[in-house]
């Protein structure tokens, strides 16, 4: 039987003690440090025990032991006979342990950076640092973006790939991530995995508290604060889901006028007859121009605002509805036809889902009455936007009047349910520019991960000079990120679980140094093994790679 309430020394950093209002004090260990939406740092914590008050040290619970499996539970003293006591000149034929680090998240990113190509194309671009930056990502996916506890990092776990990091080297690594090497990165990069797939892109601004100078410009964020923003665009594959190249640009050039700037500097690093799919937002004469003239194949959502795709959708309306037969493995209909939008002929698909119909009518609906509430407060404060006025007419005379438009309502009823996707491939068919388009939410769900997996909402460097190699360590972060969230959800085992989860399981794996040298992989519990199988390595492999 264990001795939990032993006494066991503090751990040596990450410490919390708060002290309750009957006298104890309770040690925290800080799991995980961030910056909150507020840009302020902040961090995750767990109770691991109480203070001894009269050893200074502390007496561990249960979480202790499952953060730190190398800490053996003390077992209470057997006394035994004098005649049965061992020889204490007897020599012990087993070396005790003298470390334990953790050992499977430096070994999972690393097999994985070797099976997407990764690895291979740091070393080509960066063959002094490639190793380093590695880790530098390793630890941005584990504690997020925030380096104050890199050194401690490093001291818990076993980076076999590459030396020990400090500030000092930190800084070395930002100074080797120039323009130009990032450039031929994603040079290489892009014709490593773009191969023949879609790529889609999207637009997402995010919070740069810098001092020097840079490209943010100050602009109230999704939060409604007023903060310097920077635009991030990025090209994610739509296939494989691996994030490929990414832009910043000041926040206030808008998404339409800044595609073909992107597209531009994507030619530039080689990248040429590229295929895009990206959302309606984007969609304007010079965008829909530069990829015409560009010769540039693309899939992308039309604007119901545009005259042409209320023409479309009135125009085909019954037959889509009734005579046209619903998609294999889509509950929706579906009819195309020839289209000039922008003085450009290409093919519309209009697609019409029941679902989606009931969807989005109710999504109106819950809109209109929402805006009846709000009509009064906006005449008041004689301020009007597009969000309120396209549903709405406003009449100024003595004041701001607003009334509901009835008919701008019910002709958006009407086209309620109807997806219009323009595409210059006519090789694909309807099927096939629907999945493209659908895969599109892949980018979604990386800027997600960038956001909220790898805390890169806000960025707070000082200057241009550390912005943009922390920008870049994060995206390669995310690289990592992405391609774990395919392996574990296509899992049966492991689907159920987040890459938070993952990562906190995978930490658990331990390597023991002993005296003599010699190293040795704990044993594995059945869910890091089947986590292991998912991520396509054999348990084996693990346990055999520090013999």
């Amino acid at each position: 039987m264990t001795l939990r309430n032993t006494p066991v020394p503090l751990p040596p950093k990450k410490i919390i003690l708060k002290t309750a209002n009957n006298g104890t004090t309770y040690v925290y260990y800080t799991l995980r440090t961030y910056r909150n939406k507020h840009g302020n740092p902040t961090s995750d914590v767990a109770a691991i025990g109480k203070l001894d008050p009269t050893t200074g040290m502390l007496i561990p619970n249960l979480k202790y032991f499952e953060l730190f499996p190398e800490a053996v539970q003390p077992k209470p003293p057997v006394l035994e006979p004098e005649c049965q006591k061992p020889n204490s000149d007897a020599s012990t034929s087993h070396p005790l342990p003298i470390r334990a680090a953790s050992y499977g998240i430096p070994y999972v990113l690393h097999r994985i950076a070797s099976d997407i190509g990764l690895i291979g194309v740091l070393s080509k671009c960066l063959p002094e640092h490639h190793a380093q930056v590695l880790g530098l990502a390793s630890y941005i996916l584990e504690e997020g973006n925030a380096m104050m506890y890199l050194e401690d990092w490093f001291d818990e776990t076993e980076v076999f790939f590459t030396r020990r990091l400090n500030a000092r080297t930190c800084s070395r690594v930002y100074s080797a991530l120039t323009h130009g090497t990032q450039s031929h990165f994603f040079t290489e990069w892009l014709s490593y995995c773009r191969e023949c797939e879609y790529l889609a892109y999207d637009v997402k601004s995010i919070s740069a508290y810098s001092n020097g100078k840079h490209c943010a410009e100050s602009e109230y964020d999704q939060d409604g604060d007023y903060l310097p923003q920077v635009n991030l665009a990025m090209f994610v594959g739509a296939e494989s889901g691996l994030p490929v190249c990414y832009s910043l640009y000041s926040g206030s050039i808008s998404d339409k006028s800044r595609i073909d700037l992107t597209l531009d500097a994507l030619s530039k690093l080689g990248l040429t007859d590229c295929r895009f799919v990206f959302d309606r937002r984007f969609i304007s004469a010079g965008n829909i121009r530069f990829l015409s003239e560009k010769h540039c194949q693309f899939v992308a959502a039309m604007p119901h605002e545009l005259m042409e795709a209320e023409r479309l959708i009135d125009a085909v309306t019954s037959s889509v509805r009734c005579s046209a037969p619903p998609l294999d493995g889509h509950h929706v209909h579906v009819t195309s036809c020839d289209s000039v939008v922008f003085g450009f002929k290409m093919k519309a698909h209009v697609y019409f889902d029941s679902e989606k119909q009931a969807m989005d009518r109710e999504a109106l609906q819950a809109r209109v009455d929402g805006l009846r509430d709000e009509l009064e407060e906006i005449a008041r404060k004689r301020r009007v936007t597009n969000q309120c006025t396209d549903l709405s007419e406003a009449k100024q005379d003595a004041g701001i009047t607003f009334s509901l438009c009835n008919g701008r309502i019910d002709d958006k009823l009407s086209r309620a349910g109807h997806l219009i996707l323009l595409s210059n491939d006519d090789r694909l068919s309807n099927s096939e520019i629907l999945s493209i388009y659908r895969r599109r939410s892949m980018i979604e769900k990386c800027f997600d991960q960038l956001e909220h997996d790898i805390d890169s909402r806000h960025l707070r460097p000082h200057g241009s000079e550390t912005t943009d190699p922390k920008m870049f360590l994060a995206f390669i972060a995310l690289i990592l990120h992405s391609h774990l969230q395919k392996k574990i959800s296509g899992g049966s085992a492991t689907k159920h679980l987040t890459v938070e989860q993952v990562l906190r399981e995978l930490r658990r794996i331990q390597l023991v140094v002993f005296q003599d040298r010699s190293r040795k992989v704990l044993p594995l519990t059945k869910l890091q093994e089947s986590i292991l199988r998912a991520i396509g390595i054999r348990p084996s492999e693990l346990i055999s790679s520090v013999a």
